[in-house]
């Protein structure tokens, strides 16, 4: 179960691969029923790896890998 600002709802988890420039990343991705629109429901497992640069006027972004030490 997950809650959010559409109270507590099943959610089911699933290893993704994601398959990008410089290799892929393997992440834990969640996927809910009855979503209202197509959305990112966390951010913990992609976004803290990379630094994300969004360009809606070209429409494209850019990825770059944050080297953990």
């Amino acid at each position: 179960m997950t809650s959010g600002i559409g109270g507590r709802e099943e959610s089911w988890l699933h290893p993704i691969a994601l398959y990008i420039p410089g290799g892929p990343v393997q992440i834990t991705a969640a996927f809910k029923e009855n979503l209202p629109l197509a959305g990112l429901l966390g951010t913990t497992g992609f976004f803290d790896q990379f630094t994300i640069t969004f360009d809606s006027a070209a429409q494209h972004c850019l990825l770059e890998r944050i080297c953990h030490a």
